[in-house]
């Protein structure tokens, strides 16, 4: 299955029919955004949304949702009956606001939560279920990292999908690697802007 999907994506992502302006029409975004790299690669984005189009998922977990683009471009493609979504953020300027904003007209029942992943709601919502897929993309300390990854990993469901981008930095790159190496499962690297890791448990 997961050769398959990689073709797809891989094809549909090379034909460009799919840009951010398109993805993201409905997302609030400002100038700075529209002029930033990631939003006008031709693959960043479109991967989320090709993503979602061929793997089949009922549940959606997110460890490192941001502003909510990669998510909507997800959600666009594959309407899961379920989405949980995390930010690791002690800034008090972070607004879950603006990133529900921007999933709510995918998936208005959508959760979305801010801090530390082991804080005790957070941490009991994420290991209430095994998910169908998971996208990460966190940039943290290795250490933190690897328990994320291995959390993430533990209460993800046989077959299921995780998607992590390993390039963001040093410590992202090294700790993915490394997470690999211990799961030993057969993954796909996608040639997007920070590497996006597909594997499947």
């Amino acid at each position: 299955m997961i050769l398959e999907t990689f073709k797809s994506i891989t094809i549909d992502l090379k034909k460009q029919l799919m840009s951010s302006d398109i993805l993201l029409s409905d997302c609030v975004l400002d100038q700075n955004i529209k002029k930033s790299f990631i939003f006008n690669d031709s693959t960043f984005f479109p991967f989320y949304y090709y993503l979602g189009k061929y793997t089949k998922a009922e549940n959606l977990l997110v460890l490192g949702v941001e502003s909510g683009f990669t998510t909507s471009c997800f959600l666009k493609s594959n309407k899961v009956k379920k989405a949980v979504c995390f930010q690791e953020s002690n800034d008090e300027f972070y607004s879950v606001r603006g990133c529900y904003s921007n999933i709510a007209k995918q998936q208005p029942n959508a959760k979305i939560f801010c801090g530390n992943l082991l804080d005790e709601e957070i941490l009991k919502e994420i290991t209430s279920q095994k998910w169908d897929c998971i996208l990460f993309n966190l940039d943290l300390n290795y250490d933190k990292l690897r328990n994320y990854l291995d959390i993430a990993w533990n209460n993800l469901v046989l077959d299921g999908v995780m998607v992590i981008e390993s390039e963001l930095s040093s410590h992202t790159n090294r700790a993915t690697q490394d997470f690999l190496k211990v799961v030993q499962r057969d993954y796909l690297v996608f040639d997007t802007r920070y590497k996006a890791i597909v594997v499947t448990k």
